[in-house]
């Protein structure tokens, strides 16, 4: 009987190691091996379509632009861009009715009058280390 139990806690605990490995058990040997790569499944069901994303106009009114529609894009259709190499380039006071380019960074910033200060608004995605969740939960 002792015999018995030792062959299978040595059983089981093959049959542990494949299943945590992702190997197979061959069970008339009492082996563990790895299996052939299966055939590719089938491709899923298409999802729903998602709902259409906000206008650049609404999305300016949440950030705090008072005006109409109309006095939006004449505002953005007057919006100039300057290049520079980098953002130590940039005039000392800058305009906010101007894109600033750093070009050697790939990143965009914007001038703000109320703060006296310059904000990246945009930036090349594989420069981003890491985006803070801040306090996100709670």
């Amino acid at each position: 009987m002792s015999d018995l139990q030792g062959d299978l806690k040595e059983t089981a605990a093959s049959l542990s190691v494949a299943i945590i490995s992702g190997g197979s058990v061959d069970a008339s040997l009492g082996a563990v091996a790895k299996g052939d790569k299966g055939d590719k499944g089938d491709k899923g069901d298409t999802g729903n379509v998602g709902a259409d994303g906000k206008s650049a106009y609404a999305v300016a009114v949440d950030h705090g632009f008072v005006g109409t529609e109309a006095e939006w894009l004449k505002r953005i259709e007057n919006v100039r861009q300057v290049q520079y190499a980098d953002i130590y380039s940039f005039p000392k006071v800058g305009n906010p009715d101007i894109v600033y380019i750093a070009t050697e960074e790939n990143a965009t910033y914007r001038w703000d009058d109320d703060s006296l200060k310059y904000y990246c608004v945009g930036r090349d995605f594989n420069a981003i280390e890491y985006i803070s969740g801040g306090n996100a939960n709670g």
